[in-house]
Parts: structure tokens; sequence; C-alpha cells
């Protein structure tokens, strides 16, 4: 991996070899740290499952927590479109296998939950739905005055507020762009 590779997902961008080598380390600290573990929860990836796999093999339950199902959206151009295709399609099927295989799988929507049916033929009982929820206790408006001075930002600024991942698909240059093409008096993005 290097600067190039600009992913939120651990094995995308690398050959079918160092992939093979990637899961081979899965595998291994799974055989070697199972006994640390009493469940191991799994953020859903492009290989989803895998890893609950792998620990279901010491007898180690795991959940898969998932929150998008990968389709293909890309246009079949070349022969490097084509393979990246082929890869696509078996690093489904292979998510499809392993997440069958996961004692529960847990995903943010309804809807969601039926494109895991359909896409990796998931039985619908070992999908439960748990929705994205906030607790109120510690996210609620708040004294504007208060907060502002707490974290040192002007009673007059105009605040832009990020909050989530800094990857390809959460790219904040457009929104960096554009504000450069306008005059805000005190802005500042958080």
């Amino acid at each position: 991996t290097g600067p190039e590779i600009r992913d939120d997902v651990a094995a995308r961008g690398l050959n079918i070899f160092a992939h093979m080598g990637y899961l081979s380390k899965l595998v291994s600290f799974a055989k070697q740290s199972a006994s640390s573990y009493d469940l191991v929860f799994e953020k859903g990836w492009r290989l989803s499952g895998f890893l609950s796999l792998a620990f279901g093999r010491y007898g180690v339950p795991g959940v898969v927590v998932e929150n998008d199902v990968r389709y293909w959206n890309e246009p079949l151009e070349n022969v490097r479109a084509v393979a990246r295709y082929g890869a696509h399609g078996i690093a489904q099927s292979l998510a499809g296998f392993c997440s069958r295989h996961a004692p529960l799988i847990i995903a943010e929507t309804e809807e969601l939950k039926s494109m895991l049916i359909a896409t990796r033929a998931i039985a619908p009982r070992s999908i439960e739905v748990v929705r994205l929820g906030v607790n109120h206790e510690i996210f609620r408006p708040l004294n504007q005055v208060w907060c502002r001075n707490m974290f040192g930002i002007e009673p007059s600024a105009f605040v832009l507020l990020y909050v989530g991942s800094m990857d390809i698909y959460h790219d904040l240059e457009p929104v960096l762009a554009a504000l450069a093409e306008v005059t805000v008096p005190s802005l500042e993005l958080h």
C-alpha cells in the first residue's frame, strides 16, 4: 500500500497474491488469538464474514455488522475493468459464503436486510435490524455561548462541522472547492 491508494476497504487495490496474503494473516490472527476473545464483532467490508468464519473455527462466535452491500456500478470498457468486475464477483461470492456461516448479521435498515438476503443468500432469521441511534444524554443541544467558549470559537463565527471518515467515499474536496469560490464572513470549518 502507499499514498496512491485512497480507500477505506482494507484489501481493495491489492493484487490477487497480496490479497491472499492478507487473508492468510487474518486466519493466522484468528488462530493465535482466539483464546483471548469471547465474541468477535466484524465491521462489514469487501469480504464480510471472513474474520468471523476464521474465529468460528476456534469456537469463537462472530457477529457481522453490515452497513453496505457493494454493487458493481462501473462500465466494462476495457480488459482491466472486466478483470475488476470478476474480482468483485468473486469477493461478493466469498462474502456471501462467509456471512452465511456467521451466527448473526446486524443490518442498519430493513432495505439493507432485503439486499443481503437477495445478493448473498443469507437466511432472514440470521439478520437482525438494529437501526442507528443517538444517545440524547450526550448528543443534545447545549448553550451555544458556553460551547463556543469551551472550544475557543468566536461567537460571531459561521461554523461548518464535519464528523466522519476521511477517505475516497467521504471526500471534503468539493466543499473546500466551493468555499474557495465564496466569501463567508468568519467562516470556520471543523
